[in-house]
């Protein structure tokens, strides 16, 4: 046929070799995909792999969920729906085994609320060892309570020196700590 023939519908062979008028391939977003797709993502898919299963790219769907037409924004609105109602499913389900596990309700508890819930670093990382270690029992050692007494507010006082001399940029410690051995003139029998 020659090139300025015109087809039955008007449109001539030129045009048509052109490419300037021809007809769209037809979408892939089916009644059946859709259906299809949707029952991946309530079996809890991530859209990725429901695309696949409903016979269509990941990257049409991307489009699909980025397009302004009318059967693009049902999509979308369809997707978002279905994640949210699966979303709630699988949240109901978490809260009814927290209330028969406490350690689920611990974790849930620090995801939702890390402010109150979450586990803090130790402050001594680097010095701590291993946390459920006890110490052997040729470790242990046996304070008389009077010398805890003085002990315990001088090891709070060298502590907080240390804190400020580390905060202050000085990697000395500071000079005037007292020796924590020595104990006070007349406390030598507290020792004993």
């Amino acid at each position: 046929m020659p090139a300025w023939e015109e087809h039955e519908d008007g449109a001539s062979a030129i045009a048509l070799e052109a490419g300037s008028i021809g007809v769209a391939r037809p979408s892939k977003l089916t009644d059946e995909a859709v259906s299809t797709f949707m029952s991946a993502i309530t079996a809890g898919n991530v859209p990725e792999v429901a695309a696949r299963f409903a016979g269509f790219s990941a990257a049409s769907c991307y489009r699909y969920m980025q397009a302004k037409t009318p059967e693009a924004n049902a999509f979308r609105e369809a997707v978002l729906r279905e994640r949210a109602k699966l979303e709630v499913q699988l949240s109901a389900t978490l809260m009814r085994g927290a209330l028969r596990d406490p350690r689920l309700a611990l974790r849930i508890l620090a995801l939702l609320f890390p402010e109150r819930w979450a586990p803090r670093p130790p402050r001594e990382a680097a010095d701590a060892g291993p946390a459920d270690t006890a110490p052997p029992a040729r470790e242990l050692v046996s304070l008389d309570p009077s010398l805890v007494g003085q002990l315990v507010p001088r090891l709070l006082e060298v502590g907080e020196r240390l804190r400020a001399a580390e905060n202050s940029g000085d990697p000395r410690p500071p000079a005037s700590e007292p020796e924590l051995g020595q104990l006070d003139p007349g406390d030598e029998e507290a020792a004993t």
